[in-house]
């Protein structure tokens, strides 16, 4: 007797522990996971680089929404993975005030024959989601290099004679 899909376990097919990525043993199914699995900036702004890893055998289009558009900027905003392989994704956050936000990555399995990922997500498909956190703190907040490390008593140097 098999199993059925929704009751087999999520199996990870990421190359790193940490990774989103789950699917449910069919490889053809269209699975994406991202790496790091949020980003964190300061209220001064900043970039942050993150891998899109397709974990299937399909081809993926992929389209990036983002909850606020007027403090982040993400390129590239659609684009296509190729099986097994992965791809850049570039958050760049622009000063203004601490808050919470997401990155919402639609993702559909897509041919060879599709070029452009932006008319695929026109259609009527349902697309798969993955999120990525999105948070933000003032530098006060970030504990210093120097103040986060254990403080080691200074060494006095003997002389021998």
């Amino acid at each position: 007797m098999t199993t059925p899909a929704a009751q087999q376990p999520l199996v990870n097919r990421a190359q790193s522990p940490g990774s989103a990525a789950r699917y449910r043993g069919n490889p053809n199914e269209p699975s994406l996971s991202i790496d790091p699995e949020s980003a964190t900036f300061l209220t001064s702004g900043g970039r942050s680089e993150h891998m899109l890893v397709n974990c299937s055998e399909a081809r993926i289009a992929v389209k990036v929404r983002c909850s606020d558009n007027s403090v982040y900027r993400v390129n590239p905003v659609y684009t296509f993975v190729e099986p097994g392989q992965c791809t850049s994704l570039i958050v760049t956050r622009l000063p203004g005030l601490p808050k919470v936000d997401k990155l919402v990555i639609h993702y559909i399995a897509c041919s060879e024959k599709d070029h452009t990922a932006k008319d695929l997500f026109k259609s009527s498909t349902t697309p798969e989601v993955l999120k990525l956190p999105l948070s933000c703190c003032n530098p006060e907040d970030v504990p210093s290099v120097r103040g986060s490390l254990p403080s080691i008593p200074p060494t006095t140097a003997h002389s021998t004679g």
